[in-house]
C-alpha cells in the first residue's frame, strides 16, 4: 500500500539546523547550570542530578523547577536563551540550498522559546523557508517528546500524522513521532551511534544530507 505524500516538514531546530559543534546548545546548557546556582546552593554534582531527576520524571528541567520550586517560566527561559546567537552562528548557503529542495511547507518545532528560534533562524539566514514556528509557548509545559506536543502541532496544521515529515536529532522526540504516525529522519550526532539511539525511519549524520534521501519522500508542493 503505497504511503501518504509529505504535505509538510517539521524541523527540529537546535543541534538540526546547525551541527552540534556550533557551541549554541553547550551555552544555553551553561546558562541552565548557572541559573540553578543562583537559586539552589548545593554542590554542582547535586545540582547536576537534580537536573537529571527533572528530566526522568518530567521530561525538561522547566517542568520540574515549575512542577517544585513554582519557578515562573518566562524568568527561567528568558535567562538560559540570553546566549550570542550571532557570534556562534553565521549564514549558512548549504543549509539554504536543501531548504530550496524540499517543495512542501516547512517548520520549527523546539522546545525553546520563539525569540531564540527567531534569532538562530535570521543568523543562519534561513527565516524565509518557514511558515511557522511551534515553540515552548505553543505547546506549554508539554514539550516534545510528550505526545500532546505533536498533536497540538498536527492539530494546528490540520494534518494527519502520515502527511508530515519531522526531523530532529534527539532519539526521544524521534521515537515519540514515529509511534503517532509521522514520518522520520534523524540526525545522529557523529559520536552517539548505538544501536539504542537509532529511532528514525531515516538516519543522517548531518541535516545537511537529508537532500540524498528526498528520492525516498513523496512531496506535494506548497
Amino acid at each position: 500500500m503505497p504511503r501518504s505524500p509529505i504535505r509538510y516538514v517539521l524541523f527540529d531546530l537546535d543541534n538540526t539546523l546547525y551541527p552540534r559543534s556550533s557551541g549554541v546548545l553547550q551555552r544555553i546548557d551553561q546558562r541552565i547550570e548557572e541559573f540553578l546556582r543562583q537559586r539552589f546552593p548545593l554542590p554542582d554534582p547535586e545540582l547536576r542530578e537534580m537536573r537529571r531527576g527533572y528530566w526522568r520524571k518530567y521530561g525538561t528541567t522547566l517542568g520540574g523547577l515549575v512542577a517544585e520550586h513554582h519557578v515562573a517560566p518566562e524568568e527561567y527561559l528568558r535567562f538560559i536563551h540570553d546566549v550570542p546567537i550571532e557570534e556562534l552562528l553565521q549564514p549558512d548557503p548549504a543549509l539554504e540550498q536543501l531548504l530550496n529542495a524540499i517543495p512542501a511547507p516547512k517548520g520549527v518545532f523546539t522546545n525553546s522559546i520563539r525569540s531564540h528560534a527567531e534569532r538562530v533562524l535570521r543568523a543562519l539566514a534561513v527565516e524565509r523557508h518557514f511558515g511557522a514556528i511551534y515553540d515552548l509557548g505553543f505547546m506549554g509545559l508539554e514539550a516534545k517528546p510528550h505526545p500532546n506536543a505533536f498533536r497540538g502541532v498536527l492539530a494546528d496544521l490540520g494534518l494527519p500524522a502520515e502527511a508530515c515529515l519531522f526531523v530532529d536529532d534527539t532519539a526521544n522526540n524521534v521515537r515519540a513521532a514515529r509511534q503517532l504516525g509521522l514520518r522520520t529522519v534523524q540526525v545522529l550526532d557523529a559520536g552517539d551511534d548505538s544501536d539504542a539511539n537509532l529511532e528514525g525511519e531515516f538516519v543522517i549524520p548531518a541535516t545537511h544530507l537529508l537532500g540524498e534521501i528526498l528520492m525516498y519522500f513523496q512531496f506535494v508542493k506548497a
